[in-house]
């Protein structure tokens, strides 16, 4: 915050245009993300706090619990009860942990599917999607390379996404954009079970590629290229305000 304090004084002098400005890249923060996204209709985002290990906060059971400033699923744990809790804080020991409700997402068939968002100048755009059959979906860990059948369904999405996902979303995801007020940002996402968009995480440094083996996901290059395409009209567009001032 204090970095991105100083990077924003200096914008006010800046003279050329910037991807992302300082001052919105701290909407991705967990606790600010709720506080922006909370009350857009047809969008889910569990509250998160911030809590020390001697804190009493309220919020009903399960949780889910990690240590701050973690990514990719290290050290997130869901927490049932309070037995639970006193044996997460035992083995997962840290300063300061982020606190979030749990939202369950399973679907009819028992997996857990997990989409990744990118919003390019507020355009969604389909990066991936994971298939698990447990709650803590990450696409390096959820099978995908060697399951056929959990390809197809990624497939089917990612080609279909501009069609199905993104109409039925339009108005949320745009809220979201909107909320959010970055030109390039990540959206970690599902669809819950009561048909509402379920936002996980926003990040402006999430990382989105077309590197997964063309044998494997024949089906990404063409599909991601879309996303590439539209981050170079970005820059473009960008550049070109810069050379009218």
């Amino acid at each position: 915050n204090v970095l991105l304090g100083q990077l924003d004084a200096v914008m006010k002098t800046w003279p050329t245009p910037v991807v992302n400005a300082p001052r919105a890249i701290k909407n991705c923060a967990r606790s600010t993300c709720y506080k922006l996204l909370k009350d857009i209709a047809g969008v889910i985002v569990p509250q998160t706090k911030r809590v020390r290990v001697q804190d009493n906060w309220e919020m009903d059971f399960p949780v889910t619990l990690r240590p701050i400033d973690t990514h990719g699923g290290e050290g997130l744990q869901r927490i049932n009860d309070v037995t639970e809790l006193a044996n997460y804080y035992a083995t997962v020991p840290a300063e300061i942990y982020h606190v979030a409700k749990y939202v369950d997402y399973q679907s009819p068939d028992g997996y857990y599917r997990k989409l990744r968002i990118a919003l390019i100048d507020g355009v969604p755009f389909i990066c991936h999607m994971a298939i698990s059959a447990h709650w803590n979906v990450h696409y390096r860990t959820a099978g995908m390379e060697t399951s056929l059948h959990k390809r197809v369904e990624e497939q089917r999405m990612m080609e279909q996404f501009d069609q199905d996902f993104s109409i039925r979303f339009n108005d949320q995801l745009a809220a979201v954009a909107r909320a959010l007020q970055l030109d390039y940002v990540i959206v970690d996402c599902a669809q819950s079970r009561c048909g509402r968009l379920l936002v996980f995480e926003v990040d402006s440094r999430g990382i989105i590629h077309a590197a997964d083996p063309q044998h494997i996901y024949p089906y990404k290059p063409a599909v991601m290229q879309k996303a590439f395409d539209a981050f170079q009209a970005l820059l473009l567009r960008k550049h070109a305000s810069s050379s009218s001032m």
